[in-house]
């Protein structure tokens, strides 16, 4: 959300025209923008901010949310422009709005961790592995090896690689773009293993895929496109799709944003995605249900979306991205999440966040987060 549309959807929010669609929308802006600014309310400052926020919102009908305090219209639409979240503030208090500062001295932010960044590893059949650069944000694998800038990545071809299966591995807090020999784009999550030919012959393109992918495949009708996982596999001829097949996780989740996919179980028939539709491969049964776009592949677009997980679901999430160990001091508090957070932050701003947002207290000690 641009600065434009921050103040028009503000605007209509004050003039009493603003749908429960577009006030998720305001919130979710609000959260990214108050931490990409680094702004952070005390803890008084913050629950009575949020009291004042439910107490209104309470008195209004669900489907639509006007705002009563008109004569800041002018100050909260201008404050959209620059922060969101002082914008709230403007809406919700009665008096000058509160001066918020950064907690430097927070108990979490004292062994704090880096985010993840592009970083991966590119294994040849004969055993050797390319450490990619981190400067890059991708590889292109055509007639040789390549950065997306076109700069090499061997500087030596390999003679071996023409008949060659390749490895694409990213670690715990990695990420890297692939395209593949047939134009394929191929976006990794961390932790994270591709397996594909040099080249694809015969009459199918086929990949192996641990951990969490989104790909974009190049239309080939002559050339189905298809991509095993331990339990499953799904087949497409050219479309947008993603696939999160972890093994720490209770499900395999293939989410389709464009074009058509059949999804195959190992154990029975398969099922026929449309745009918009997720299959979920769960204890030998595989469901379709409607699917959060913006969820499922926030992790592609540099962020954090935790709307409706839980916050163990959360944690599994960041520990990936982080590197961490997650260990609970005691049983978590099973409260749906909230919320949208770049993933370029430190640790400790997550968790301040999932702090507020789930009741859990967190601290960091030796790449471990604790949560209590």
């Amino acid at each position: 959300m641009n600065k434009q549309q921050a103040a028009e959807l503000l605007d209509k929010y004050l003039s009493g025209e603003c749908t429960t669609e577009e006030y998720g929308m305001l919130i979710r802006a609000y959260n990214k923008q108050a931490l990409s600014d680094n702004i952070e309310p005390s803890d008084d400052e913050y629950y009575a901010s949020k009291k004042r926020i439910f107490d209104h919102l309470q008195k209004k009908n669900p489907a639509i949310l006007p705002a009563k305090i008109v004569r800041w219209r002018r100050i909260a639409v201008m404050a959209a422009a620059s922060v969101l979240f002082a914008a709230f503030i403007y809406f919700f208090n009665t008096s000058d709005p509160a001066v918020y500062t950064k907690n430097t001295k927070s108990p979490i932010a004292q062994h704090d961790v880096g985010p993840g960044e592009n970083r991966a590893k590119l294994i040849l059949s004969n055993g050797k592995t390319i450490d990619l650069s981190n400067k890059k944000s991708g590889i292109v694998v055509g007639k040789e090896l390549t950065y997306d800038d076109h700069s090499a990545v061997l500087t030596e071809q390999e003679e071996s690689l023409s008949n060659t299966t390749l490895i694409a591995s990213t670690p715990r807090g990695g990420t890297y773009k692939f395209t593949l020999p047939d134009g394929t784009a191929v976006w990794l999550n961390a932790d994270t293993k591709l397996s594909f030919p040099y080249r694809f012959r015969g009459t199918k393109r086929e990949v192996q895929l641990e951990g969490e992918a989104y790909f974009e495949v190049s239309k080939d009708r002559s050339k189905p496109f298809i991509v095993k996982t331990s339990n499953q596999k799904v087949e497409v001829l050219g479309t947008h799709f993603n696939i999160k097949s972890y093994g720490d996780e209770a499900e395999v989740k293939t989410t389709l944003l464009e074009g058509s996919v059949v999804v195959t179980p190992d154990f029975g028939a398969g099922k026929i995605l449309s745009p918009g539709q997720q299959a979920v491969l769960s204890d030998q049964k595989l469901s379709m249900a409607s699917a959060d776009i913006n969820s499922v592949v926030a992790w592609k677009n540099g962020d954090f979306f935790f709307s409706g997980q839980n916050i163990e679901e959360a944690m599994r999430t960041i520990s990936r991205w982080y590197d961490v160990k997650i260990e609970y001091g005691a049983k978590p508090k099973n409260i749906r999440l909230e919320g949208e957070v770049s993933r370029d932050k430190k640790l400790s701003t997550i968790l301040k966040v999932l702090e507020k947002t789930s009741g859990n207290k967190f601290s960091i000690s030796d790449k471990k987060v604790i949560v209590e």
